[in-house]
């Protein structure tokens, strides 16, 4: 029987820009230039100008941009800042089955991975089409599940997003793929009693993720395994993340290139 991993790891895989409807390509055009101006407007908050100054600091390869500031970083950081200016104000896009700020996670990764590899505009948009069908599907399999655990949806699904991004950017196969998305399971994070307080730490939220799905995809390619269950298993993800433990399998692998 197909695990959820491979699942869609099947789909990553085969998904080419050319299975792509019209409006799935400007949809997402649109959404690139709607998360830029938010990143670009970010740049003035000091909690950006904190989380800079702590990435930055790390060091590593100049491979890509801060958005803003010009700043280069490794592929695997950088969304933490572009992801952390994504989702700082809260005008980015909101899935409303699933509560999930999908963009703020899936257009810095998709961003990062694209010039991190030289890849092109079309793989861009075939790498973000593929991470909001996985994360949007991971959270409409019961809508704001996670919400009732105290779990941020953004990060919490956002990883598979971006670990669907990064294995399609980094030509994974199939295998290594659901190996990646499994070990995305383990990188997911996020709980939202920062809501009570007023803390900063939300913001950072769905930069994370975007950096845990990227890592998750580097270790899948250099031969590091995860669990082809680790979504579905009895000690996996919806087990640990999700109360009651129901959901439904036809939203999470159904009609894929049917139903964007």
């Amino acid at each position: 029987m197909t695990t959820i991993t491979q699942g869609y790891a099947e789909f990553i895989n085969d998904l080419k820009f050319e299975d792509l409807p019209s409006e799935v390509v400007t949809d997402i055009k649109m959404r690139v230039l709607d998360s830029l101006g938010i990143m670009i407007a970010a740049n003035r908050l000091d909690t950006t100008k904190t989380v800079d100054t702590v990435v930055e600091g790390i060091g590593g390869v100049p491979q890509c941009t801060v958005v803003g500031t010009g700043a280069k970083l490794p592929m695997v950081n950088v969304p933490i800042i572009n992801g952390t200016m994504a989702h700082s104000f809260d005008f980015d896009d909101t899935h409303t089955g699933t509560l999930i700020h999908a963009s703020a996670c899936i257009i810095p990764t998709a961003l990062a991975v694209t010039e991190g590899l030289k890849l092109s505009g079309k793989d861009l948009i075939t790498m973000a089409t593929a991470g909001f069908e996985v994360a949007l599907r991971m959270g409409l399999a019961k809508p704001r599940g996670c919400h009732t655990r105290g779990f941020h949806s953004t990060s919490v699904f956002g990883v598979f997003g971006a670990s669907a991004i990064a294995a399609k950017g980094l030509k994974l196969d199939k295998e290594k793929t659901a190996m990646a998305i499994g070990m995305a399971a383990s990188f997911a994070c996020g709980v939202m009693q920062c809501l009570k307080d007023g803390t900063d730490i939300k913001i950072i939220h769905a930069g994370w993720a975007g950096h845990g799905g990227i890592m998750s995809a580097l270790l899948a390619q250099n031969g590091f395994t995860g669990p082809s269950e680790a979504i579905e298993g009895e000690i996996g993800f919806f087990n640990a993340y999700l109360s009651p433990v129901e959901y439904d399998i036809n939203e999470l692998l159904a009609d894929f290139k049917k139903r964007w």
